[in-house]
């Protein structure tokens, strides 16, 4: 029995092509997710679901393991969840059984293996199913517009004016604490993945990241403003 990270990494991206290869920072971009499970202590297998022959033979040479293929009906835009499944339950073909069982999606360079070793820490509280990391956000609902029929409105009517003027943008600091989930780790104990078919089941504990590190390469914009960032250049 063991803690498995998977790391989901399909050949079709589309807005960024082969993104979980392509090189950033001089490394394949998977190779950051693969190390950071690797280097925490307290990940016993580090598995890479993928389609892509490419993608494996590089993961493999990363130090991952490539046990099996990504079938096709897994190879489109699935949720998450399903490729979590499959591949535990092709792990425990092999009689392994899985402990606790961490997602770590390649699109973000900036998780380390501290993050990694406190989401498993978490998930040994019995209290807990699950763990996610969140961020705080900073683009507010209450301040997002809709248009109708050319017209501007207001998202929520928390703020409109009595008086019936459109907008009454208070102080940020009358705003509740809102958070977004963010890709960096999501994790939950083997139980929970079966009962639920997620990764969250009924009690998921956050893990609070500033939002330096939830950057998440989706866009061709994303990764050139990512790659200004780059932490092994001089002076940073």
């Amino acid at each position: 029995m063991g803690n498995v990270a998977v790391i989901p990494a399909r050949g079709g991206s589309v807005r960024i092509p082969k993104k979980n290869i392509k090189l950033l920072w001089g490394k394949p971009l998977i190779q950051y997710s693969i190390q950071a499970a690797l280097n925490s202590g307290v990940i016993h297998r580090v598995v890479v679901s993928t389609d892509d022959p490419e993608i494996a033979a590089i993961a493999k040479d990363c130090g991952a393991e490539v046990p099996f293929m990504r079938p096709a009906y897994l190879s489109e835009d699935v949720p998450t969840e399903q490729v979590v499944i499959h591949a535990v339950q092709e792990i425990e073909k092999s009689s392994y059984k899985v402990d606790k069982v961490l997602c770590l999606e390649p699109p973000v360079p900036f998780r380390n293996s501290k993050h990694v070793y406190d989401c498993i820490n978490i998930l040994d509280d019995e209290k807990i199913d699950s763990v996610l990391t969140v961020t705080k956000i900073t683009e507010r609902p209450e301040w997002m517009l809709s248009i109708e029929n050319d017209t501007v409105k207001p998202f929520t009517d928390k703020f409109i004016k009595e008086s019936g003027a459109v907008f009454n943008y208070p102080s940020s600091m009358e705003f509740p604490e809102l958070y977004r989930a963010i890709g960096v780790v999501i994790g939950c104990k083997r139980d929970v993945l079966e009962k639920f078919n997620s990764l969250s089941g009924e009690k998921c504990r956050p893990y609070i990241l500033p939002n330096s590190v939830c950057i998440d390469l989706d866009w061709p914009d994303d990764w050139e403003r990512c790659e200004l960032l780059n932490p092994n250049a001089e002076g940073r």
